[in-house]
């Protein structure tokens, strides 16, 4: 084997996989094709061997009354994945009560689709088809909703009806993410790759211009009940940190855009995306902290108070959650990663 052996994701993969890149000529071969992630690799001397670590994710969708972890009960709606990337494993309550959730397609290598069921896991409906779609939130009028698709060869924010229908791309930046739907259904808050960082940005949700709202890296989005604010995560560095760098605190900007008013730290994430959401009643930012592999979510009171823990689960990692409309019921993706160090021989 004479070139680079990689862990690498084309645009058409929704998981890092091991490809070789041939020197002169540049050709790039895929080596491996599954829907495990592969993370670091060492090769032997002559190239004929390598070790590599494989990782595979078995997460499912919960639901909990009130947020109480003895009543959770698991949904039949199969192993739905947590590829550990911006867009995977999100989940969205529709106003009629509905759960909007993202599951890896068994029968397509590298795609992942959007689907819609009721509380209780009945009346599943697939709404996207092809490609990687995720990162969704439902309108509040539960007209549409917003999502990530690759479908347009890049990540970019696209809308559809909530039955699947009339897909419309609004945005067309370099690598888009974690779109959310401001409380008056007028706006689409984003993040944006923009001169090397993520930023945020807003786009009319009928579609129309993107105007950037804050020029310091920022991610994952959430706006409060009132839509008078926008909470985000960030990583501190300097100058700017490393992209997809985990966040170590949570930013407060006017929802008009501006300098953070507040900010606060949170624990490492690791293993899993962080979610941010603010809470039913406008006063705490909620987030999941994983300690021993074990997540729970956590509160941030506004003004400035010691976070509490909210949920008392005492096994599994968490990759996402959200709360219904009313606040009475909390679903999430609960489950686990398992790793292997895998030899691979004829590598040549």
């Amino acid at each position: 084997m004479s070139g680079l052996v990689m862990v690498a994701q084309n645009q058409d993969s929704a998981v890092p996989q091991i490809w070789s890149l041939s020197y002169p000529g540049g050709a790039a071969r895929r080596i491996t094709n599954d829907l495990d992630v592969y993370r670091s690799l060492s090769l032997t001397a002559d190239g004929s061997k390598f070790v590599t670590t494989q990782t595979a994710a078995n997460y499912s969708l919960w639901v909990a009354p009130e947020g109480d972890a003895t009543r959770a009960l698991e949904l039949p709606v199969g192993n739905i994945g947590a590829f550990g990337g911006r867009e995977d494993s999100t989940v969205s309550w529709t106003p009629d009560g509905r759960i909007v959730y993202v599951i890896k397609d068994p029968a397509a290598t590298g795609t992942s689709e959007i689907w819609i069921a009721n509380a209780d896991g009945g009346s599943r409906k697939q709404l996207t088809k092809g490609g990687l779609n995720g990162s969704t939130a439902v309108s509040p009028d539960g007209r549409y909703i917003v999502f990530i698709s690759n479908r347009s060869r890049k990540s970019n924010v696209w809308r559809m009806e909530t039955d699947g229908n009339n897909p419309k791309q609004l945005t067309s930046g370099l690598d888009d993410s974690n779109p959310t739907v401001s409380p008056d259904g007028q706006w689409v808050i984003y993040a944006s790759l923009s001169n090397g960082k993520f930023t945020l940005w807003k786009v009319p949700l009928e579609g129309g211009t993107p105007v950037e709202l804050i020029t310091r890296p920022a991610s994952t989005p959430a706006i409060s009940p009132d839509g008078k604010l926008i909470a985000y995560l960030y990583a501190e560095g300097q100058p700017v940190p490393e992209l997809d760098q985990p966040a170590t605190k949570i930013g407060v900007i006017p929802f008009g855009g501006g300098e953070p008013i507040k900010t606060f730290d949170i624990p490492l994430f690791s293993t899993v995306q962080a979610t941010l959401r603010w809470a039913p009643d406008g006063r705490s930012l909620l987030y999941a902290v994983s300690r021993n592999n074990v997540a729970n979510i956590w509160s941030q009171p506004l003004d400035g108070g010691a976070p509490r823990q909210v949920t008392v689960f005492k096994d599994k990692l968490m990759a996402a959650f959200d709360w219904s409309r009313d606040g009475k019921q909390l679903a999430c993706v609960r489950g686990a990663h398992m790793r292997d160090a895998v030899l691979i021989s004829d590598a040549r």
